[in-house]
């Protein structure tokens, strides 16, 4: 079990923007995951999880389990490591606009907003148009 951040012991010189370390899940809250990271506890929060739409981040992490992550920079007001497991994934939504470029297509629409609307379309993908 990881030790909370005290302020006043310094965050690892390891811990710099692009490492990428390995770290077990502490526990997972409503707002996102918390990682040790060999006795430093880091955070991700719920749109640093997956690329995937989820309603609860237990869907993307559980409790215990081991997981890769990149350092994305540290809160100095929290003393804490921000972290991000999405961003050592592929981004689907170049290879769906690479595969599916000028091509019509069909879906269901999940939400209207101000910024446009949003279409869920096989493969559970979801585009903005």
């Amino acid at each position: 079990m990881p030790k909370p951040t005290n302020a006043d012991e310094p965050i690892p010189d390891s811990m710099t923007p692009g490492k990428v370390c390995r770290g077990r899940v502490h526990s997972v809250t409503d707002f996102g995951a918390f990682v040790d990271l060999d006795g430093v506890t880091g955070f991700v929060t719920v749109p640093n999880l997956t690329w995937d739409r989820i309603d609860h981040p237990s869907q993307a992490v559980q409790t215990g389990e081991e997981i890769m992550v990149v350092v994305l920079g540290v809160d100095p007001a929290r003393h804490q490591p921000y972290l991000s497991i999405k961003d050592l994934q592929p981004d689907p939504f170049i290879a769906f606009a690479r595969s599916n470029f000028d091509a019509i297509l069909t879906g269901t629409i999940t939400k209207i907003a101000p910024v446009g609307i949003f279409v869920r379309l096989e493969r559970s993908q979801s585009t903005m148009k």
